[in-house]
């Protein structure tokens, strides 16, 4: 015959506890949200201006590789340019970084650095591999997004007025 189940052997019985995460794999779309997120704050915060640089000629410009600097450091860089409606020259887009747009007023002056090299000035030959660099002089005025460039570096700073022009 067959032995009776004794009492101390209970049947084990199962229970299912739900825990306050949904799972493991709700952590990869939260952490790309809080990426996209700070990228989009990063954007917005530090995004710079855009200006537009008119130039007579480019003598070598490009939107590859040539900059925009100020007291040495490199505070833009060209992304495009165009001919200019009425043919009167070349419009270079420029992006400013945030720290420097507080500069971008009406007094503000640019000038192409090595549009012209020459022997007589060593420090010009470099434009001969790497095109010619846009300098920034900050001035006094409005704010404002288009500006007229110089060939040349001013003698007189923005504030007097109508720039002279050193050639050599």
């Amino acid at each position: 015959m067959s032995d009776p189940i004794p009492s101390e052997t209970a049947r084990t019985q199962a229970e299912v506890r739900r825990g306050w995460w949904p799972g493991w794999i709700w952590a990869i779309p939260i952490a790309a949200l809080a990426l996209v997120s700070w990228l989009a704050l990063r954007g917005i915060t530090s995004s710079g201006a855009d200006i537009t640089i008119r130039f007579d000629k480019v003598y070598g410009l490009s939107a590859t590789n040539t900059s925009v600097v100020y007291r040495g450091m490199k505070i833009g860089a060209v992304t495009g340019m165009a001919l200019a409606k009425g043919n009167d020259g070349v419009d270079v887009t420029v992006h400013i970084k945030g720290s420097a747009a507080q500069f971008l007023t009406s007094g503000t002056r640019f000038w192409l650095r090595g549009a012209h090299p020459s022997l007589s000035n060593l420090s010009s030959l470099g434009a001969v591999l790497a095109g010619p660099t846009i300098v920034m002089q900050p001035g006094e005025g409005r704010k404002t997004t288009h500006f007229v460039g110089l060939t040349h570096r001013p003698i007189l700073p923005a504030q007097h007025g109508k720039p002279l022009i050193y050639d050599i």
